[in-house]
């Protein structure tokens, strides 16, 4: 007998996807599609994004039918972790995009 696979996924299993390419869909109320998004990053900035805006935020899903469901509470907690990271248009952190900026000064100065 297979097993199903579960759809939940631990907070560090989580952040160790937040820039990983996917289709990600920002649920609403009763599972209605709000929004896209590249990433897990970019769909939490989009669903706090809603969510300050008064809208009901109930989960966010990698798609096509991946199994990974991220739910309201975990979304809180996700953000907490995530915390002042920022995500750029490409996909990428804030930070990673200022170290790469750091990496290729230095590679320039060095010639």
């Amino acid at each position: 007998m297979g097993r199903a696979r579960s759809n939940s996924r631990t907070d560090d299993q989580l952040e160790a996807i937040l820039t990983e390419p996917g289709n990600w869909v920002v649920n609403g109320h009763q599972g209605r599609a709000l929004h896209f998004a590249p990433n897990l990053g970019r769909a939490l900035d989009i669903a706090s994004e809603y969510t300050a805006e008064g809208a009901v935020v109930s989960s966010l899903a990698r798609l096509p039918s991946d199994n990974i469901v991220v739910f309201a509470d975990q979304i809180e907690r996700l953000r907490t972790i995530v915390g002042e990271r920022e995500f750029t248009r490409d996909g990428t952190m804030g930070y990673e995009r200022a170290a790469y900026n750091d990496f290729a000064a230095g590679a320039i100065a060095a010639k």
